[in-house]
């Protein structure tokens, strides 16, 4: 017999509805996870929970996004021509008829196999109006300290997309980090895709250096398309302990 079950009913009834809201709390913020530094972690890095940011961990589906990710926004306002949300190693939007075409492989040690996906058709940085941006926000940031921040992006096609046609490879993956309050950009980064045109479906690991602005700082994903006017899909991973504080001397 448990311990609930020995308690008297009133007493037993205040313990289980006292449990249950604890693990609402919990899955509402998960806290940064804390762990010794691995083998792969440089001296002048530090890990544990001093920064923050939420992995791609979600449902796969179109236009539904992992939980703290969100639609940046979309001028053209033609949210189904240009979705984003969150796919699988094997699936865009997790759709069973929307295969990767040609193999899409898994990344090694990671907790979960999804990722956030976002649709471009222009090769133009500039023509927001013709892609789709994601985001989440970066917490538990000291001011004035810098960050190393590590993920994935990839570009990969189904044979044929909802529409029908030859989807294209992505050109530019761009990634930006903001202050939240003023939008005004820390920096912006464009990692150059087009290679995967001869090796498709291959993960590109990055990792980017900024310095903190606040406590909280925006993380902003999009893409641009190697052909002007066809459809490409990017692809972001974020796994655990994905950033971490970088002592500058």
């Amino acid at each position: 017999m448990n311990l609930v079950q020995k308690l008297p009913v009133g007493l037993g009834l205040a313990c289980l509805m006292f449990m249950s809201s604890c693990s609402k709390e919990e899955a509402q913020m998960p806290e940064p996870k804390v762990e010794a530094a691995t083998a792969d972690t440089t001296a002048n890095m530090k890990t544990g929970p001093y920064a923050w940011i939420c992995g791609t961990k979600g449902y796969p589906g179109i236009n539904t996004l992992p939980n703290f990710w969100e639609k940046r926004w979309l001028e053209s306002g033609e949210a189904s021509k240009y979705p984003s949300g969150t796919s699988s190693f094997e699936r865009l939007w997790g759709n069973n008829a929307l295969e990767w075409k040609g193999p899409f492989p898994g990344l090694p040690n990671v907790p979960w196999n999804s990722i956030v996906t976002v649709t471009t058709s222009t090769n133009d940085k500039s023509k927001f109006s013709k892609l789709s941006k994601v985001g989440t926000t970066i917490r538990f940031l000291k001011p004035g300290a810098f960050y190393n921040l590590t993920f994935y992006v990839a570009s990969a096609r189904p044979e044929k997309d909802p529409a029908g046609k030859n989807p294209s490879f992505v050109h530019y993956c761009n990634i930006a980090i903001k202050s939240p309050n003023t939008g005004e950009a820390w920096q912006t980064k464009y990692f150059d895709v087009n290679m995967l045109e001869a090796a498709p479906h291959t993960w590109i690991k990055k990792t980017v250096l900024f310095q903190a602005t606040g406590r909280k700082m925006r993380f902003d994903f999009s893409a641009t398309s190697i052909n002007e006017g066809m459809t490409a899909y990017a692809h972001l991973f974020i796994g655990q302990d994905a950033i971490a504080e970088k002592k500058m001397y």
